[in-house]
């Protein structure tokens, strides 16, 4: 028993090593890719290599003094999605926006640069120079930067307020894409002093890495169903110091390090004060037919980003614009 535990903390360690996560992630995504290309043909082929490549070509332009700020966080395998996934938010939202993206270890100074072209203005924040920064600010806050260390996604959680320079984020995740102009997102940023701290989309099953029971116990109430894929956020709502305790006491949140943040932000949400999107902005599926102004593309459906959203949704973006 001691020696399996060894070994799963050793694989552990091994897949958190930037480089490994990097060809791991780039050998699976091309097996995937081959994957939806033999199960969908065309549907896939064509938005995914045809259309998708395309938006290297174009040129949006953020606003480095902008009152909205957009944090995503961004991986190598979901480069090109995320860079669709923010071209649809400046396209449809209309406003001026303040662009912040987070690699997550996997990214390289290529795609930094590109992100720049395509997006002038924006803010490449390097891993390591989040680190750098996280040394010295998260030093009497250890479990903090565990929290960063053990899950990806917890980068989400610390650095997006480590780097926060206005009195609200939005936090979009490069999986998501917006179909139309979300209204009630703008008018919730235009009246952000009457909004609650925490605001997400609704998600379709708990997806949390506590049990039940803890995080009723953490939250002092039934959690709902909170997904961080789209939210907008108080960054001084984002405790610290309640963090620190909270991972100290349930270490067993990191049990599924892909969880802990969501799983964090929805403790912090019941504490602080919550609310939730409309259906309009959802995880696609049959369960709701309201218009569809923001789909979120999770594990499990993430073909259907390429096929759904760039598939249908590529000619407001493609040609919005003229090529640079």
């Amino acid at each position: 028993m001691r020696a399996s535990r060894v070994a799963e903390r050793f694989v552990k360690t091994i897949l958190l090593q930037p480089r490994i996560r990097a060809l791991l992630q780039a050998g699976r995504s091309r097996f995937d890719s081959m994957r939806h290309c033999w199960k969908y043909g065309a549907p896939y082929y064509t938005p995914r290599y045809r259309l998708g490549p395309q938006i290297l070509r174009k040129r949006f332009p953020t606003h480095p003094d902008a009152q909205v700020e957009l944090h995503m966080l961004l991986c190598g395998r979901d480069f090109l999605m995320g860079l669709w996934a923010l071209a649809s938010w400046m396209v449809h939202s209309g406003i001026p926006t303040r662009i912040f993206i987070h690699d997550d270890g996997t990214l390289n100074r290529h795609h930094a640069l590109t992100l720049q072209q395509v997006f002038p203005g924006s803010s490449f924040v390097s891993l390591r120079k989040a680190d750098e920064l996280a040394h010295y600010q998260l030093g009497d806050f250890p479990n903090c930067s565990r929290m960063r260390k053990l899950s990806t996604t917890g980068l989400k959680l610390v650095d997006f307020r480590l780097l926060s320079k206005g009195p609200v984020v939005l936090s979009l995740d490069s999986d998501v894409f917006f179909f139309d102009r979300p209204a009630e997102i703008i008018q919730r940023l235009q009246n952000w002093s009457a909004q609650p701290p925490f605001v997400f989309m609704k998600d379709v099953v708990p997806s949390y890495s506590l049990a039940e029971e803890a995080m009723g116990q953490e939250a002092g109430r039934t959690v709902p169903l909170i997904n961080t894929g789209l939210a907008l956020i108080r960054p001084d709502s984002v405790d610290y110091f309640y963090l620190e305790e909270l991972c100290g006491r349930r270490p067993e949140i990191f049990s599924d390090p892909f969880l802990a943040e969501q799983t964090a932000y929805a403790i912090l949400a019941c504490k602080n004060g919550f609310d939730l999107l409309s259906h309009e902005y959802r995880i696609p599926n049959a369960a709701h037919h309201a218009p569809l102004v923001a789909g979120h593309y999770v594990r499990g459906i993430r073909e259907r980003f390429w096929i759904d959203a760039v598939g249908t949704g590529h000619y407001a973006i493609l040609g919005r614009m003229n090529p640079a």
